[in-house]
């Protein structure tokens, strides 16, 4: 499971835009669901970063053993 940060803007009507990179490296398409996690940043704060969550492990250990 890859997780993506980034940092925004809130737009016009209080929207958020989604970086192009993020939607092709988590190949996210029009109706996928996603989560979303908010925190106010400092100004001057900018990049993005592509990590698999460290989690997605051992969801994929505990799928390997319900399996068998």
């Amino acid at each position: 499971m890859l997780t993506g940060t980034f940092i925004a803007q809130l737009k016009e009507k209080n929207r958020i835009e989604i970086p192009a990179e993020i939607l092709t490296k988590l190949d996210l398409k029009e109706g996928d669901k996603i989560e979303v996690s908010l925190k106010r940043i400092r100004p001057g704060k900018l990049g993005i970063r592509i990590a698999r969550n460290p989690l997605s492990k051992l969801l994929e250990l505990a799928r390997e053993r319900e399996k068998r």
